[in-house]
């Protein structure tokens, strides 16, 4: 039917209407805002207006009157026009005394009548959880006495629900007992029939499937993209790192004439170009959704050994390390084993390794150490005599795309460091000050023995033996 101003409603209310419900909900602005223009506007074309409500809102209301509304309206008031009725008086004993509320109605009704008996009537009603305690058979009764008052006299009943405090069993009586319902826009309001409110609710209610349909798509595929985007930036960030060892080892052993070091590193680069296929797979696995677990057991001070191959070129070779006084100290003391995807854990700990010498433009000391915690636990330190960090930066370290290396990094090191290092049940924290280093202290749980653990020898590292 259209929206309309609060003070035009009563112009617009037909005359066979005189059961109208307010459906409103307790997030609207305040309960006396709206009725403003439409308390100033009432008294020019009605008889007067009866309000039942709580005795809080009803000492707001005369508070209101008093202080915003004017003398003028509060004369009204001292005329009888305006009469308030504080529903608390007929709650007795955990009982609604609705005879009592009917007679004071009546009362109300008939005093006003005296000053002008040609002119409608409204008695307002606010409904909230105040009368969910109600139950069915007087609820209608209470609905049909008043609608016999509204027969007998020349009475309006608009009666404002809150919604959400209204019982779901006190819904249906609502519905049906009212003529009209006015929709509550907070400002405005949209006027429905019962056969318009349902259709309405409907269409509404099929809508918003809709849309709630679309919007957990987007989220979904939202979330979707930004998970691949920081799988995919991960993978590339290692395949960086593998092409970066490859070139470094293969520069390395061209300064070689032994041909058993060059031997180790062609070892080495067998390896990086393997961990290649690894990232190939991996890639796959992502694209199809595969989960599987990949983790086998491991002596811990193999993983360890394997990264430092993957890095030893960094502190031997003078064409990358011009500086060459970057010194590498192991001291690789655990005796335990570990249950892990030697791949992941074996990158993440190299990125820590890559980000100490990175922190050491003018050289400095790296030192990996191993060793058992007396509660079964394998700790790995790996510290730098670096640059060193603030509290600033220690605290965003962790946080993917953060990186103090400008364009030359891409901030996603340490970010997947951490997540791999928490999905094998390990700790990482970090220590760290200005000028004088850091350090990393990685704890893991360990693994029971078991026979034919992964060794140097694996046949993983067999590029004869592995397909594409």
């Amino acid at each position: 039917m259209g929206a309309f101003l609060m003070w035009d409603i009563s112009e617009v209310l037909e005359e066979s209407q005189n059961f109208i419900a307010v459906i409103s909900s307790r997030y609207s602005k305040d309960d006396l805002d709206i009725f403003t223009e439409y308390m100033r506007n009432h008294f020019s074309t009605s008889g007067g207006l009866i309000y039942l409500c709580s005795g809080y809102i009803m000492d707001k209301c005369l508070s209101f009157i008093e202080n915003d509304l004017g003398y003028n309206l509060k004369k009204y008031m001292d005329m009888s026009k305006l009469i308030f009725i504080n529903r608390e008086k007929y709650f007795i004993n955990d009982t609604y005394d609705f005879d009592l509320l009917i007679m004071d109605l009546n009362r109300a009704v008939d005093k006003i009548s005296e000053i002008e008996n040609e002119k409608t009537i409204y008695i307002y009603i606010t409904i909230d959880s105040y009368w969910n305690n109600v139950d069915m058979d007087k609820l209608e009764e209470i609905y049909s006495k008043l609608k016999m008052l509204g027969e007998t006299k020349k009475v309006k009943f608009m009666i404002r629900y809150f919604m959400e405090d209204i019982a779901t069993s006190k819904v249906y009586p609502m519905l049906r007992n009212h003529d009209l319902f006015l929709l509550d826009g907070m400002d405005n309001f949209e006027i429905f029939t019962l056969d318009d409110l349902f259709h309405k609710a409907l269409i509404s209610q099929c809508q918003n499937k809709v849309i709630d349909f679309k919007r957990n798509k987007a989220v979904m595929r939202n979330e979707f993209l930004e998970s691949l985007g920081e799988i995919f930036g991960g993978i590339v960030h290692d395949m960086n790192n593998l092409l970066v060892s490859i070139i470094g080892y293969a520069q390395y052993s061209m300064e070689l004439d032994e041909i058993d070091e060059i031997r180790k590193c062609l070892k080495v680069i067998n390896k990086l170009a393997l961990d290649g296929k690894r990232i190939n797979e991996k890639i796959k696995r992502e694209v199809k959704g595969d989960k599987k677990d990949k983790k086998e057991i491991y002596r811990f001070d193999y993983i360890i050994n394997n990264c430092i191959d993957m890095v030893k070129h960094k502190f031997s070779s003078s064409i990358l390390n011009k500086s060459g006084n970057i010194e590498l100290v192991l001291e690789l003391n655990s005796n335990k084993y570990i249950y892990a995807d030697e791949y992941d854990l074996r990158h993440s700990i190299i990125n820590i390794i890559l980000n100490g010498i990175d922190a050491m433009e003018n050289g400095g000391v790296i030192t990996v150490r191993t060793y058992d915690r007396d509660d079964g636990r394998i700790v790995l330190e790996i510290s730098d005599t670096g640059c060193g960090m603030d509290e600033d930066i220690i605290k965003k370290i962790f946080t993917p795309y953060f990186t103090t290396k400008g364009s030359k990094g891409t901030g996603l090191g340490l970010s997947i460091a951490k997540r791999v290092f928490e999905e094998h049940n390990g700790t990482i924290d970090v220590v760290s000050k200005v000028g004088i280093g850091t350090k990393f202290t990685i704890v893991f749980p360990s693994a029971e023995y078991v026979e034919n653990i992964e060794h140097d020898d694996s046949e993983e590292y067999n590029l004869i033996n592995s397909t594409c």
